[in-house]
């Protein structure tokens, strides 16, 4: 019920969603698991994430209050849950996980933009961008070979 109209009735709806995935995913489940407690686990995520304030001059912004309404529907006491941790190393695992989902879709249209439309294996977009890159000065190929 919302102000006396069934909610299927009413003329707004709305639907909060939290998605996750990977890492912060099994975080999420591991503390819903661990404690059975749904309400904790979503208002904890986002207590971490979200948060409304009241602005005050002369003070930086962490200090600023949260604003009243916000701390009704978030609860005043309400814990956090930290969903990341620190960051892996690269690796040639890693790196190359990332290539074939983020970069050799866009790199494989690029090659057939350039074989059907230049005539051209798969060279005029490459050579622009082939030697604009430079490897991160915490990896390199000794890693991989030990």
């Amino acid at each position: 019920m919302k102000n006396g109209t069934p909610l299927e009735q009413a003329d707004i709806q709305n639907r909060f969603e939290i998605r996750l995935k990977n890492e912060r995913a099994d975080n999420a489940v591991y503390d819903l698991v661990s404690n059975e407690n749904p309400e904790q686990t979503a208002f904890g995520i986002i207590n971490r994430y979200v948060r409304f304030v009241d602005k005050e001059s002369g003070k930086p912004r962490e200090e600023w209050p949260l604003n009243p309404m916000w701390e009704t529907f978030i609860g005043k006491h309400r814990n956090t849950l930290k969903l990341t941790t620190a960051p892996e190393p690269y690796t040639l695992e890693r790196t190359l996980n990332w290539f074939s989902h983020q970069v050799a879709p866009t790199a494989k249209m690029l090659m057939l933009i350039d074989e059907k439309v230049w005539n051209v294996p798969c060279t005029r977009h490459f050579r622009q961008y082939g030697t604009a890159g430079q490897a991160p000065e915490n990896h390199s190929a000794e890693d991989e070979n030990g």
